[in-house]
């Protein structure tokens, strides 16, 4: 006889972590699994990226727990059937886990997320413990398009928790305008600096204000229409890149209409894996010690993300298809 996996005694506790592109939220999932309070804690991730190669999965640890990759779609809702299955996967295993994180890509309205857990079916397996918005201080009032300030108010709107991140790089005043745009958006969310964060405060959170997600009001309020504001353009390659210096430099000259772009790609002068992360026109690249475990060592993805109609795909294939070792000799 086959033994069949246990369910959960008592429903399993999950955290929402949403937030615009670039606005940090890998880094605040990795602050959680690794924290000391966290340390010993069995996690599930379930992450979901804004193209069709998920590079946040290869970036993202579960502190010896499970890590699911979902993409080629947007969770909260040509995915939202997968979100569940996934869900599904992970308290149906062995050895469940004590808390799960799902990490939506950063065109995600958390609603679109949270009322699929609500289901009735699903109220046995797991529970709402926290909805994070992440938000770049430096980011607002600076959105690229009024389509991706319409989503970035959704995703505070829809939060029971906002973290500000990258108040050091940006400044006091940008720190004061990003704390006033939030409280009018959300009065009632806990607003926490992700420079001075005890992480173990997104995991269990008993605020009132998360019932409040869910009053009519709420799940009747305009649709974000994220889907409709952006296109994703993504590259593969085999080949390794010439080098680091010229990669930099085609980033830095892509047009003002790319909104986010990140990879995992190899170059010939060195034998680790470049990680590269441009938000603007702000680039931060970081060689890995290692190749992701799921990765072909020597192969390059990455994603660029702009405001719909405005990315010239044949233009973006010519740029970095020329970066390739064999394109140099």
């Amino acid at each position: 006889m086959i033994d069949q996996p246990a369910l959960p005694e008592r429903p399993v506790p999950v955290t929402v972590i949403t937030g615009f592109l670039g606005a940090g939220k890998t880094t605040l999932v990795n602050a959680i699994t690794t924290s000391a309070a966290a340390q010993g804690r069995r996690f599930g991730l379930i992450v979901n990226d804004f193209g069709s190669v998920n590079l946040d999965a290869s970036e993202v640890g579960a502190g010896g727990g499970t890590v699911l990759a979902l993409e080629g779609g947007c969770v909260c809702c040509s995915l939202s059937n997968g979100l569940v299955s996934a869900i599904l996967a992970l308290v149906g295993s062995r050895s469940y886990p004590e808390h799960i994180l799902i990490e939506a890509s950063g065109v995600s309205d958390p609603l679109g997320i949270v009322l699929p857990m609500m289901a009735a079916g699903m109220q046995p397996l797991v529970r709402l413990a926290a909805v994070v918005a992440v938000v770049d201080a430096g980011q607002v009032g600076q959105w690229p398009s009024p389509e991706a300030e319409a989503l970035a108010e959704a995703q505070v709107r829809g939060a029971s928790v906002v973290v500000l991140t990258k108040v050091g790089l940006h400044g006091a005043p940008a720190q004061w305008g990003a704390e006033d745009w939030v409280r009018g958006l959300a009065p009632t969310a806990r607003l926490l600096d992700a420079d001075d964060l005890d992480p173990t405060l997104l995991l269990d959170t008993d605020d009132d204000v998360l019932a409040g997600l869910l009053d009519p009001a709420a799940c009747n309020r305009p649709d974000a229409r994220h889907l409709d504001a952006f296109d994703t353009w993504t590259f593969e390659a085999e080949t390794p890149l010439a080098s680091l210096a010229v990669l930099r430099r085609t980033l830095a000259d892509l047009p003002a209409e790319v909104v986010r772009a990140k990879g995992l790609v190899a170059v010939a002068d060195s034998k680790r894996p470049v990680r590269f992360h441009l938000v603007g026109r702000m680039l931060a690249t970081r060689f890995e010690d290692a190749w992701p475990p799921d990765w072909t060592p020597g192969m390059s993805r990455l994603a660029v993300l702009g405001a719909a109609s405005t990315l010239d795909f044949t233009a973006l294939h010519h740029a970095f298809d020329s970066l390739l070792l064999h394109n140099h000799a």
